[in-house]
């Protein structure tokens, strides 16, 4: 849906692999699957072998390396046109300044580069909740009570995806 079905299927193989341009490991995020499970405590112990065991923290990491392709598949096709370049100046602009054109610079040339770094973690960030910019302000404000965000933060962030993607747009 976000980054067009030719670079989903197209990056599956490299999500499967890991062998992609970008990837978790590029990004630091091998054993992050959602930061409300950024824990250290026993039940945070249980629960990692318990997602490790089932799979579901392989199937994560597909989801991830995947998505991450495909991001930067589809922003590096933008950034071979003057239409594709003016739509990441409007989307990422602002962000970037001064270095938006060695970001273009970058994507162009198929370059992992620091300013792709963020741009693909950003993106990511977008439908996944992996650091504690997505999270929501009670649960930021709340140390103790984090543990009642388990495994739903991601299920938040999804329905506020599909909000900005059907109502929003």
């Amino acid at each position: 849906h976000r980054y067009g079905v030719k670079n989903t299927f197209g990056s599956l193989i490299e999500g499967m692999t890991g062998k992609g341009k970008i990837n978790v490991e590029n990004l630091g995020l091998v054993n992050i699957i959602a930061e409300d499970m950024n824990d250290t405590s026993a039940f945070a112990k249980v629960l990692d072998g318990a997602l490790t065991y089932s799979g579901f923290r392989a199937m994560d990491r597909l989801g991830k390396n995947t998505a991450l392709e495909a991001a930067f598949k589809m922003n590096k096709g933008l950034a071979k046109s003057q239409k594709g370049v003016a739509k990441l100046k409007e989307k990422w602009g602002d962000i970037y300044g001064v270095e938006f054109e060695g970001l273009v610079q970058d994507l162009q040339a198929g370059r992992v580069s620091e300013n792709v770094k963020l741009l693909m973690f950003s993106e990511l960030s977008g439908h996944q909740p992996i650091s504690l910019l997505e999270m929501p302000l009670k649960y930021l404000e709340n140390p103790n009570g984090r543990v009642f965000y388990n495994l739903k933060s991601f299920t938040i962030k999804q329905m506020d995806m599909l909000r900005q993607s059907v109502y929003d747009e």
